[in-house]
């Protein structure tokens, strides 16, 4: 297997985006993922960036910068999904490793995610990468509109 390259998404990635949103069980349309991405690509605190093996994208993570008032300023993984036919393969590695180098060159020095309780994998392969489950919590959701 040729070697993973990360890099910034762009506009034109954004349809294998959603395919992969889906595959981790977020299905979304093309449209609503672009205006979520102009969003997001707005944000000098938040960037989209894609795992690539030759010309075709595996994977992606949304990497951001967070400051809450009773935790203080961190890194996150908001979202991380590897193309189910490419896990295991050091794809997800790749992509944590650009978001702990990342968080190093800003100054943070904590880099926290969450990941669903269903997600049996991830329960092994963040504290494989070093991560410590530090809570257990619940999300509770309201439909307003």
């Amino acid at each position: 297997m040729s070697a993973v390259a990360i890099r910034r998404a762009t506009r034109e990635d954004i349809e294998r985006v959603a395919e992969l949103a889906g595959q981790l069980g977020y299905p979304s349309g093309v449209e609503a993922m672009a205006a979520r991405y102009e969003v997001l690509d707005a944000d000098p605190d938040r960037v989209l960036v894609v795992a690539t093996l030759g010309d075709r994208v595996v994977g992606w993570m949304e990497y951001g910068v967070r400051e809450s008032f009773l935790s203080g300023r961190h890194a996150e993984i908001a979202g991380l999904v590897v193309d189910g036919t490419a896990r295991r393969s050091g794809i997800g590695r790749a992509l944590v490793q650009w978001a702990e180098s990342e968080a190093k060159a800003r100054g943070l020095s904590r880099l926290r995610l969450t990941s669903n309780a269903q997600r049996v994998e991830a329960a092994s392969f963040y504290p494989a990468l070093g991560f410590t489950q530090t809570k257990l919590s619940r999300v509770f959701e309201k439909a307003i509109g």
